[in-house]
């Protein structure tokens, strides 16, 4: 299976199973050595090229060791793209990038050679037609939006015969068509789980929705003999883990589904009793809001009955005081009076006159203050 960091055993026979025949127009059968039959080891990437585009879409039988001893040589980038460019235009169905990146995927290889052999794979994608209108994207991600498979389909269902450089539409009927599709599905996907880390959830959801996607079968019979007779029992394992994870993770978050809506259940009934709770505080708060409400109603009309009632004393009682001030001045007034007529008699030597004009004054004053008490309620 695959990791986020893009390191893959990716269902490599399930995934590259429609590019396993050899499509027309591909390049012919391996060279041989001079001493037998056996196929020629590719040392160098040019020759992992030459001989994969010789292979012509079957399935490469190169072992980790192979692998291992494939080096970069820089001198030879120039050779190992015409070389591609060359044999990738002989491979109208994409037949060959699958084969390179599910044996890539599956015997892993040194980080400078992977880059490389990705690099390549990339050109010979985006060499063929279907990615035409693609480019942009592919290589600039701000570009826009990132592809994903299902625009790669659209455009192999879109593309012309002639446009893959085939010469009559016959060799392009629904089969052909069909088998270019899956290819540059296939290789598609299997280049961004290599290059982007893109996850295996992701890649089986593309791959069963794009490529594995024949309906099922109305009878077991059939169904049975496809699945017996399946070439690649660990792709179908793997399948089955994978979507046997994914039903546990499934039923895992269903559980934790269940779990948070009780919780959400039971704090949603303590809300609605907490509610009622604070309904009937509210209610009770409402009435007491209510009879303070009167109360001050009441003390209001009591204080502008108090206040309207002291204004009218107030004004009383400033009359009142204007009213004795007037007396007492006058009193007094008139003893001023009597007591300048007493000094000027006792200044002339009227002794008994001064003292009947005294003792006049000394009376009136003493009813005045007399008068005066009794107004102040003292008795003294």
């Amino acid at each position: 299976m695959t990791d986020n960091a893009g390191n893959s055993d990716v269902l490599p026979e399930k995934a590259a199973g429609s590019g396993a025949d050899a499509a027309p127009g591909s390049a012919a059968a391996p060279t041989a050595k001079p001493d037998g039959g056996r196929k020629l080891r590719p040392k160098t990437i040019l020759e992992l090229v030459e001989y994969a585009y010789a292979e012509g879409g079957r399935r490469l039988s190169l072992t980790r060791k192979d692998f291992d001893e494939i080096t970069v040589q820089p001198d030879s980038a120039d050779a190992e793209m015409g070389s591609l460019r060359k044999a990738a235009a002989d491979d109208p169905f994409l037949a060959v990038p699958p084969t390179i990146l599910v044996a890539l995927a599956e015997l892993g290889v040194q980080a400078p050679v992977r880059r490389r052999i990705l690099e390549l794979v990339l050109a010979s994608l985006v060499s063929h037609p279907v990615f035409a209108t693609l480019l942009e994207r592919l290589f600039e991600p701000t570009a826009g939006p990132v592809v994903v498979a299902r625009e790669v389909s659209e455009a192999a269902r879109s593309v012309t015969f002639d446009a893959v450089g085939l010469k009559e539409a016959a060799d392009f009927k629904a089969a052909a068509r069909e088998r270019l599709r899956v290819n540059a599905v296939t290789a598609f996907e299997m280049y961004r789980v290599l290059s982007d880390g893109w996850t295996i959830d992701r890649f089986v959801q593309d791959m069963t929705s794009l490529v594995w996607d024949t309906p099922s079968y109305q009878h077991a019979s059939k169904t049975a003999s496809v699945l017996a007779s399946a070439k690649s029992t660990d792709a179908l394992s793997q399948l089955s883990r994978h979507f046997e994870r994914l039903m546990r993770e499934a039923e895992q978050r269903t559980g934790e589904a269940r779990a948070e809506a009780a919780q959400q259940a039971q704090r949603a009934e303590a809300a609605e009793v907490g509610k009622a709770g604070l309904s009937a505080q509210l209610t009770a708060e409402k009435e007491h809001a209510r009879g303070l409400a009167a109360q001050v109603a009441d003390l209001t009309e009591r204080l502008a009955a108090e206040q309207s009632g002291r204004v009218v004393d107030r004004s009383h009682l400033v009359d009142d005081f204007e009213i004795l001030r007037t007396q007492v001045i006058r009193r007094l007034s008139s003893q001023v009076d009597l007591l300048s007529d007493g000094l000027h008699a006792l200044r002339n030597g009227s002794t008994s006159v001064a003292e009947e004009f005294l003792d006049r004054s000394l009376t009136a004053i003493e009813a005045e203050v007399t008068r005066l008490k009794e107004l102040d309620g003292d008795g003294q």
